[in-house]
């Protein structure tokens, strides 16, 4: 039988845990030192702060530091729910609710990892398309006309 340390279970079960029996570097695991839990517990840390923990806050967007899904959005999962969510959209529904079937997310602020509620608006698809062309073609104008200033 492993030899028991005098820490405490961290999921306040009061159990002692026993000390690590090996180093573990991706778990900060260290042998010698005692086990965070009992075998088998665990904290449950709420879903929002596990989510709220992956963002940097800057004046105007709120980053994704996290994992990253296609095209650049974030992704965050629900290892309950055993789902995993653009981090944009459930920024979007921890703020406002449930977000319609037929309704997509769109960065106002044009940054694919912002999760700021404020930046993040519900509209259809065709509306995102729509935005997404004429940002381009602003884009496109402004570089456009930055040239023609240089050229001078």
């Amino acid at each position: 039988m492993a030899e028991l340390s005098n820490h405490l279970c961290e999921c306040g079960c009061g159990q002692k845990t026993n000390f690590l029996q090996m180093s573990w570097a991706k778990k900060g695991w260290i042998k010698g030192e005692p086990r965070r839990f009992v075998h088998g517990h665990s904290i449950s840390i709420p879903i929002e702060t596990r989510f709220w923990s992956k963002v940097k806050k800057t004046e105007g967007c709120w980053l994704w530091i996290a994992s990253f899904a296609r095209h650049g959005y974030g992704a965050f999962s629900d290892f309950k729910a055993k789902r995993t969510f653009k981090a944009h959209r459930f920024s979007y529904a921890l703020a406002n609710g449930s977000i319609a079937k037929d309704l997509v997310i769109d960065h106002k602020c044009f940054v694919r990892n912002c999760v700021n509620p404020a930046h993040l608006e519900a509209v259809t698809q065709a509306e995102n398309l729509r935005r997404s062309r004429v940002r381009k073609e602003t884009e496109r104008g402004e570089l456009l006309k930055e040239a023609i200033l240089q050229l001078g």
